[in-house]
């Protein structure tokens, strides 16, 4: 009787490699092959305030402004309770390292990307150009900062803004505090979920996160009321950048129906030195100021430094910057694009007389796929939020 063959599990993914930048960059343009559905055309993101205690009729007036103009009507709002903009975030989870998650995911484990038909697809970047504002030295040379770990360079900064638009670039997007500032970056990783960095939800007494996803000078690039209050926020424990510097956001409305969504898979060894990853995000230096999103095309990873279950990615050409936190590390495979890390910060190692040792850190590991994959199944649509439902009077 011969020997029964060997057959790896279907989510296994260690037996193919991301495709190469050159094959990438070959594609074709996708235009959409259907209709864009009615529900995606009237989707508006719900931007109102919350009230913590009474009722509008007792706690709110309105006062309406003289103007110079009859067909202009200006008014202001007084409320006598506090309030805030926005949907809060209803739960915050702490996970411990110690504790695995009972996940279906195997080792080498991947959680499938989602493309809908009606939205084209081209992983060329559409790039911008934008005014960028040259520092100079006390000689007047041009100059870069690098000395600063909230940026770090290899050389000249080659990141290149774009508009993000089509998939995949249009499910990368920035993660916005109450008052409507920037936090870090973002990814689409299913129907309502966003994978970002630990340390840019961590801690931060903001009560309430909006995602906005291909944001571009104050909007989606699907539309302006395209986004969504982030309902819950899950992470492992602890503050420490590297491994475990991860997070997953639910979303109140499942943004990824309509924009699509990654894939999400571990890394392997074997892709060390090889320039097919793409970083993107949203930095705060110029000329992008948080609201012109940036991309690097092929990024290689070097080091692979694992931490139980999670695994820090390093990389020694990957150009990174304050506001680029918590944006995909991702490449293309046969199927679709996928994220591997997120990014987390920038280290020096001081080796003394032999000089600093400087890379930008990743996180990532079967830990994030499994998190990821265990909470595509325990989506509650109950939880949903839709304009209809959010309608007074």
């Amino acid at each position: 009787m011969p020997p029964k063959k060997k057959v790896r599990p279907r989510n296994s993914g260690t037996d193919i490699r991301p495709l190469s930048l050159e094959s990438v960059m070959r594609k074709d343009y996708e235009p959409p092959t259907k209709e864009q559905p009615d529900k995606m055309a009237s989707f508006m993101g719900w931007n109102g305030f919350i009230l913590r205690q009474g009722s509008p009729e007792q706690r709110l007036g309105f006062t309406r402004l003289k103007t110079q103009r009859d067909d202009i009507e200006a008014w202001v709002m007084t409320a006598h309770v506090p309030y805030q903009f926005g949907l809060p975030i209803l739960s915050t989870q702490r996970l411990s390292r110690s504790k695995r998650l009972k996940s279906p995911s195997k080792p080498g484990a991947v959680a499938e990307p989602q493309h809908h038909p009606w939205n084209a697809r081209y992983y060329s970047p559409a790039a911008v150009a934008t005014l960028q504002r040259v520092l100079r030295n006390a000689k007047g040379k041009r100059a870069i900062p690098t000395d600063s770990l909230d940026a770090l360079f290899f050389g000249p900064d080659d990141r290149k803004p774009y508009y993000p638009n089509p998939y995949p670039w249009n499910c990368i997007g920035r993660l916005e505090d109450v008052n409507g500032s920037s936090m870090g970056s973002g990814a689409l990783v299913g129907r309502d979920l966003i994978l970002t960095a630990r340390h840019v939800v961590n801690g931060n007494p903001t009560p309430s996160i909006k995602f906005v996803p291909g944001y571009y000078n104050g909007q989606s690039s699907f539309g302006p009321s395209f986004f969504s209050w982030v309902q819950a926020a899950t992470y492992y424990d602890g503050s420490d950048l590297g491994a475990w510097d991860f997070a997953l956001l639910r979303l109140f409305q499942p943004l990824g129906d309509y924009a699509g969504y990654f894939g999400v898979r571990t890394y392997n060894d074997d892709w060390d030195d090889q320039n097919v990853w793409a970083a993107a995000g949203y930095p705060s230096m110029a000329p992008y100021n948080n609201q012109v999103p940036s991309y690097l095309l092929g990024v290689a990873i070097d080091d692979e430094d694992t931490d139980g279950d999670a695994a820090e990615l390093d990389s020694e050409n990957q150009d990174n910057s304050k506001g680029n936190s918590g944006g995909p590390l991702w490449a293309v495979w046969p199927n679709g694009p996928y994220v591997v890390g997120v990014t987390s910060g920038n280290h020096k190692t001081d080796y003394g007389p032999f000089g600093d040792d400087f890379y930008v850190m990743n996180a990532g590991g079967k830990a994030m796929v499994d998190l990821v994959a265990l909470s595509r199944l325990q989506i509650d649509t109950s939880i949903h939020v839709s304009q209809p439902h959010l309608t007074f009077g």
